[in-house]
């Protein structure tokens, strides 16, 4: 693929991203209208000069709730990722570092949650606490640890057979301090690459869960509520599947294009 190609793609991901994001905070504090306030008078209208996606079977403004929805989204997966981040890190650096028994409880324990997709975690949680979109970020956040951990445990082992550590030692350093002064800080790249894919899997996952109704409860927006609730009413008002559903693939495609420019950046540099 050539250099302009590449950073097409970055540019195009990050654009993408970044209006989402955007969108997302801009919805915390003004949408065009409340999407909580019912209009029974303005039911199912399609796309006008008013409400520019529509409205729903309530007369709620539909444009107003994927703004919303944006919010609930980049909420519940960023939060996700960053739970997979501060937990799965450490767990990657330290098995890495210490290897014997203490990687082997390690990568088990990580193979024990891998058993549990993040869907069927997310229903053993609500069984217990209700359904929520706390428990949602719960539930994708605890599938994201052993990604990370075997990310950062493989990036790891590569950083352990450079010179560098090999310094470090011999100046005295423990390996758990080598660990997170030295190794650490050439993972950053990697793992900024893992948390852009994992961010795009949790779009997914939340959008997933709250399909089912597991994730954000009413009144609080989201897009795969959206979609489970048009899915009876695709025939007469087609808009109501249409925007969330492009809602969904947008941003996921731009995340995934953000990745892959990063990727291939990274592998450029390499």
């Amino acid at each position: 693929m050539s250099v302009a190609a590449r950073n097409l793609s970055l540019v195009a991901g990050a654009l993408i991203t970044a209006v989402f994001i955007v969108v997302a905070a801009i919805a915390q504090f003004w949408t065009p209208y409340d999407p909580r306030i019912l209009s029974i008078a303005d039911k199912l209208r399609p796309p006008n000069a008013q409400h520019w996606f529509g409205t729903d079977q309530l007369g709620r403004d539909v444009l107003s709730m994927i703004m919303q929805g944006a919010e609930t989204s980049v909420g519940v997966a960023l939060l996700s990722v960053i739970i997979g981040v501060c937990v799965g890190v450490p767990l990657g650096l330290l098995s890495a570092a210490r290897r014997g028994a203490t990687d082997e409880i390690v990568m088990r324990g990580n193979d024990v949650i891998f058993a549990f997709p993040a869907l069927l975690l997310a229903i053993l949680i609500t069984a217990v606490f209700g359904p929520g979109a706390i428990n949602a970020i719960i539930a994708i956040g605890i599938f994201n640890i052993p990604v990370f951990a075997r990310v950062t445990r493989a990036g790891a082992l590569q950083q352990w057979t450079k010179d560098f550590t090999l310094a470090a030692r011999v100046a005295g350093k423990d390996r758990l301090r080598i660990s997170f002064e030295h190794i650490l800080p050439n993972l950053l790249g990697l793992l900024v690459l893992q948390g852009t894919i994992q961010f795009s899997l949790g779009v997914i996952a939340e959008a997933g869960l709250s399909y089912v109704g597991l994730s954000a409860q009413p009144p609080t927006p989201s897009w795969g509520r959206m979609l489970n609730e048009a899915q009876t009413l695709t025939a007469l008002a087609p808009h109501l599947a249409l925007f969330p559903g492009f809602a969904v693939l947008l941003f996921v495609l731009g995340l995934n294009l953000l990745g892959e420019g990063l990727r291939r950046r990274a592998g450029r540099s390499a």
